[in-house]
């Protein structure tokens, strides 16, 4: 059974587009530097593709893109957080990964504090820590992606 966050304040906080966001450390399984991709046909417009991960085919999602409709641009610090979900592993590109920390449970906001914004419904809460304002992510909600329907088979049911 997932633990909450709430039972665990260990955090792994990255960054996308100049902001932060934190995982809960138990659901991270590793981080690995960007690397070229493989594209899959008629996938949701956030799945970058998928990569090869000691012989295990990893799906990786596009953070920004997923949150904010913009894919994000690779630089040097780019990175594919490995995500254990259920059993299988799903990858998420950010900017850069930043640190690790133990969240003080009085920082912490509930989510309704953000309001309406692009990618409020994947946010869980927001924390304060060290004079920065960081929103913890629910990642359940944040790999689960609906497939789009190749455009032929629209056409045939027309």
């Amino acid at each position: 059974m997932r633990k909450s966050f709430e039972d665990d304040l260990r955090m792994m906080v990255f960054s996308s587009s100049n902001q932060l966001y934190a995982i809960p450390l138990l659901e991270v399984r590793e981080v690995i530097a960007n690397q070229s991709l493989t594209p899959v046909a008629f996938s949701p417009e956030a799945f970058s593709g998928i990569l090869n991960l000691r012989g295990n085919v990893v799906s990786v999602l596009d953070f920004q893109l997923r949150l904010e409709g913009k894919p994000t641009v690779p630089n040097p610090e780019s990175s594919i957080v490995i995500l254990d979900n259920s059993d299988q592993a799903i990858g998420i590109l950010v900017d850069s990964v930043e640190f690790v920390c133990e969240l003080d449970p009085a920082s912490i906001t509930s989510p309704e504090k953000i309001g309406e914004s692009a990618g409020a419904e994947h946010i869980s809460a927001v924390a304060h820590h060290r004079e920065r304002i960081i929103q913890i992510i629910d990642s359940q909600k944040i790999v689960h992606l609906r497939t789009k329907s190749p455009s032929f088979a629209n056409d045939a049911a027309s």
